[in-house]
């Protein structure tokens, strides 16, 4: 840790005007990229990942963490899938699920992503992104196996419709889905009683088998981005003080697992970087000192492609890696929180 008359170069304190102008020095910001220290995950971690229309950022940025953590390219789909039984299984967590918007009648969008990690965990076993993969789905394919599988369930609860029917439906869905392991006596029986949220994860684990990989016991931990406050009895010098230690402290651990080759997720709104305005999750995977200002480089998880943001909030677009570059002051004045294996 930096003493506090260095620290005191991190930031200049506007009180009066209730924001923070941050400048991380150039001794502070040493180039880093985790590809450098997790040679075998290089290609993964410059391939472009796509989510579609699918709210699924959580399981994207869970997958990647975990990605590092065990050295193999962990399924996105079957992380968000583990987290999504998890949520139904749980009252309180499927009542207020129910009230969430979505583009699925069924399967939950929208997440955690240190809850993600947790389900993960707690199952012990993963599937591996080559062996349930989502970005197979570059043309929505992903998507419409949710679709299809809401509207099968729908059709063999319906008691009008006859069982040979609903046998001949659940066969052409089998013979149309290549990641579907199930037989359709297996599917009938796991749609009639089970939460398709549920289902899905059976499909993820069938389809994986004896590859899925052990998870071991591991701890997560997440950090809020340090809120410029001034106590009623605190002078602007003290309260300066006060919130460098803390930013020091919060791009202290940043600095750490990112020389460990570990990512972090950051939680933060769309509007910062975009026309648009939602939550959402992507990973902090590299710094670097650029023009006179310490850069971070976020992994997004929207494909190939620059269109979607607004070209004056960031400094750098990287089609080719689905990823984008922000000078550390917008990095603050975006990230909510970062989440981290700890």
């Amino acid at each position: 840790m930096q003493k506090l008359f260095l620290l005191l170069s991190l930031v200049s304190f506007q009180m009066l005007a209730g924001e923070a102008d941050i400048k991380i020095p150039r001794s502070l910001c040493e180039d880093v990229d985790i590809r450098d220290q997790n040679p075998s995950l290089r290609e993964f971690f410059s391939t472009p990942r796509s989510q579609d229309s699918i709210g699924w950022c959580y399981g994207f940025s869970a997958a990647d963490l975990l990605s590092a953590e065990l050295a193999r390219p962990v399924s996105a789909a079957h992380t968000s899938a583990l987290y999504n039984k998890d949520v139904q299984s749980n009252f309180f967590w499927r009542l207020a699920y129910k009230f969430a918007p979505g583009s699925f009648d069924e399967v939950y969008e929208g997440g955690f992503v240190k809850k993600a990690l947790k389900s993960v965990r707690n199952n012990q076993r993963v599937c591996l992104e080559d062996d349930f993969p989502y970005d197979a789905n570059m043309n929505g394919e992903f998507y419409y196996l949710v679709r299809n599988l809401e509207s099968l369930k729908e059709r063999i609860e319906n008691e009008q419709v006859n069982d040979e029917n609903k046998c001949l439906a659940i066969r052409r869905f089998i013979n149309s889905e290549d990641n579907i392991n199930l037989n359709a006596n297996e599917l009938y029986a796991a749609l009639m009683s089970e939460n398709l949220n549920i289902v899905l994860e059976q499909i993820a684990s069938s389809r994986c088998g004896e590859n899925q990989i052990s998870v071991p016991e591991m701890d997560f931990a997440s950090k809020s981005m340090p809120s410029l406050n001034r106590f009623s009895n605190e002078s602007a010098e003290d309260a300066t003080r006060r919130h460098v230690r803390s930013l020091t402290r919060f791009f202290g651990t940043i600095d750490e697992k990112l020389k460990s080759g570990k990512p972090l997720s950051v939680d933060y709104n769309v509007k910062h970087i975009t026309h648009d305005d939602g939550l959402h999750a992507s990973v902090l995977v590299a710094r670097r000192w650029r023009n006179g200002r310490c850069e971070f480089k976020i992994r997004n998880s929207w494909g190939v492609g620059c269109s979607m943001y607004d070209r004056s909030e960031i400094t750098e677009c990287n089609s080719s890696e689905g990823s984008y570059w922000v000078t550390d002051q917008k990095f603050y004045e975006m990230v909510d929180n970062i989440t981290y294996i700890d």
